[in-house]
């Protein structure tokens, strides 16, 4: 998981430039925070296949640490100044927190 979110990362740049531009009508997350949820998502279901609940659970809360890690560390990198920035950070971090109540059940 920790070289796809690097994938993830990697087009991270392009995609804040363009939440500098004037608010849209589009109230959906961004297409990194949408993409990189849809992978977690995956990542658990195949676990769950194969591993017991308590395994899947501790690999999980190690995904979810390096992912904060990471993310942060991109973002702190990143010019999100613009209201219109903001927003849609919040719109993607609203997104993918989803991961983060997964691993807390």
């Amino acid at each position: 998981m920790r070289e796809r979110l690097f994938v993830h990362l990697h087009g991270l740049p392009q995609i804040v430039e363009g939440w500098n531009r004037p608010e849209d009508a589009d109230s959906l997350p961004s297409q990194f925070a949408q993409s990189l949820t849809k992978e977690d998502g995956y990542f658990q279901r195949v676990l769950s296949k194969t591993l017991h609940e308590f395994d899947v659970h501790i690999i999980l809360r190690q995904v979810v640490i390096i992912f904060h890690s990471q993310i942060s560390e991109a973002f702190s990198h990143l010019d999100i100044s613009t209201p219109q920035a903001r927003n849609r950070l919040h719109r993607g971090c609203s997104t993918h927190s989803c991961m983060h109540s997964i691993v807390a059940l």
